[in-house]
C-alpha cells in the first residue's frame, strides 16, 4: 500500500482534458489566516497562523496525497518570512496527547491531509512520509523538489471535504505582520467521488474560487493521469 501512494513520485503520463460538469471535482487551493496567537503562546512573539486548503465541490471527494516530482515539482516558498517551528511540534500535527503536554505545539507549522493539530487519535496523522522528507517547514522553505509526498495509506475519512467543502493540507505560523504570503505548487493525489483516481500537477494558491464553468464546457484541469474507477475500501 505504502509503494502505491508513494507511486506518486514516478514519471507520469500524457495530459488529459475533462469534461466540466457537476460531477466530482478538485476546484482551487485556499490560504486563509485562521487567527493571530497572543505572545505568551508562543514563544514571546506573536505569531499569525495561516491554513491552506484544498477545495472540492463533491462531498464524496477524497484527498489521498500531496507531492511533488520531475513533472509537478514541489515549491513552498515562504518569502522571507521565518516559521515557527517549537521543539514540541513535527512535520505533521500533534494529537490531542500532544497539544496537551505542550500546548504551543498546536500553532507549530505542519503538513497534513484533514487533521488539524489536537486531533483524536494515534500520533503520525495517520500520513505516510517520503524517504528524507524535510523540516516542515523553515524560512528555506522547499523549492522545486521532485522527490517527496505527503499521503494516507488510502482514502480515509480525514481526507473528505468538511462542511464548507474543503480538506486541510497545511499550517504555517509565522510572524505577526509579516510582509509575503508563503506560495506554493504542489501536486494533488484524490478519488473522484471516492472512485476515480485522479492526479493534479501544478496548483497554486488562489485568493477567491475560480468561476464555474459553463455547463457541458471543457476545462483544462492539469490533469495528469486518470486511472479506472476503484471502489472505495
Amino acid at each position: 500500500m505504502k509503494l502505491n501512494h508513494l507511486s506518486m513520485l514516478a514519471g507520469l503520463g500524457r495530459a488529459l482534458i475533462v469534461t466540466a460538469s457537476a460531477d466530482a471535482a478538485f476546484t482551487w487551493l485556499s490560504i486563509e489566516l485562521h487567527l493571530t496567537t497572543a505572545p505568551g503562546q508562543t514563544g514571546g512573539i506573536a505569531r499569525d497562523v495561516y491554513r491552506a486548503y484544498a477545495n472540492f465541490n463533491n462531498p464524496s471527494d477524497c484527498l489521498t496525497g500531496i507531492f511533488g516530482n520531475v513533472v509537478s515539482p514541489m515549491t513552498i516558498n515562504m518569502n522571507g518570512t521565518t516559521a515557527f517551528n517549537p521543539p514540541s511540534g513535527g512535520n505533521v500535527p500533534q494529537n490531542a496527547s500532544g497539544v496537551s503536554y505542550a500546548p504551543a505545539s498546536q500553532w507549530d507549522s505542519y503538513a497534513t491531509i484533514g487533521l488539524a493539530a489536537g486531533y483524536v487519535g494515534d500520533p503520525g496523522a495517520n500520513l505516510i512520509l517520503s524517504p528524507g522528507f524535510p523540516t516542515f517547514i523553515t524560512s528555506a522553505g522547499i523549492i522545486n523538489n521532485n522527490n517527496i509526498a505527503w499521503a494516507t495509506a488510502g482514502p480515509l475519512p480525514q481526507g473528505l471535504p468538511n462542511a464548507q467543502g474543503r480538506v486541510l493540507i497545511m499550517q504555517f505560523s509565522v510572524n505577526d505582520g509579516a510582509s509575503g504570503l508563503p506560495t506554493v505548487n504542489i501536486g494533488i493525489n484524490y478519488l473522484a467521488g471516492g472512485t476515480v483516481v485522479t492526479q493534479l500537477f501544478n496548483q497554486t494558491f488562489q485568493l477567491s474560487p475560480p468561476p464555474p464553468p459553463a455547463p457541458g464546457g471543457l476545462a483544462v484541469l492539469g490533469i495528469g493521469v486518470i486511472c479506472g474507477g476503484r471502489r472505495r475500501r
